[in-house]
């Protein structure tokens, strides 16, 4: 790998074909609006028993944004994918990342809106190219989703639970504010 197509942490350099990303046609953006409008929470129902957290596995996401499209008469569907650039990681070890297209219809007004999304693959642990690049494809494609429908985040326990630390010195109870 030359030096050129090395990117530092947080760079936003990319060395692949850009897909375009063309205005919304206005009865795919009319029907998107009521989708985010009516999408509502997404429940945690996966849990990570090692880390002890809940989690929404993204089948569950996938499959809840599915059916928010389809009540508003439009579909969604990964269109493709094609690698695009190496980074590096923060440890220094390089970081292949896959341009997934994701497309957008309308059947009754026959309109296509065409986007796409760059996504890390992992390959660690031990885990083969295969799965590390299926596993890209889904969390790619989940964060599309949840992005798309711009999906609000439920979690009760982490809004609940009171990270302040007491300062003393400010006088407060709760720590001083930000």
């Amino acid at each position: 790998m030359d030096t050129n197509s090395r990117l530092g942490a947080g760079s936003t350099g990319f060395d692949g074909p850009r897909l375009p990303s063309p205005a919304i046609p206005s009865g795919i953006g009319e029907r998107l609006l009521m989708a985010q409008e009516g999408i509502g929470d997404i429940h945690k129902t996966s849990r990570n028993s090692y880390q002890g957290y809940d989690y929404a596995s993204g089948e569950d996401i996938i499959r809840h944004c599915r059916v928010a499209l389809h009540q508003h008469g439009l579909a969604a569907m990964r269109g493709g994918w094609f690698w695009t650039r190496w980074s590096v990681t923060a440890d220094g070890e390089p970081v292949r990342f896959v341009c997934i297209t994701m497309l957008v219809s309308c059947p009754e007004t026959n309109e296509t809106w065409q986007t796409s999304v760059d996504w890390p693959v992992v390959v660690s642990k031990g885990r083969p190219d295969d799965k590390a690049l299926a596993s890209a494809l889904t969390d790619g494609t989940k964060y599309w989703f949840l992005g798309l429908l711009m999906v609000p985040r439920a979690d009760v326990e982490m809004d609940m639970r009171n990270d302040h630390v007491p300062d003393p010195a400010r006088g407060t109870e709760k720590g001083g504010r930000l």
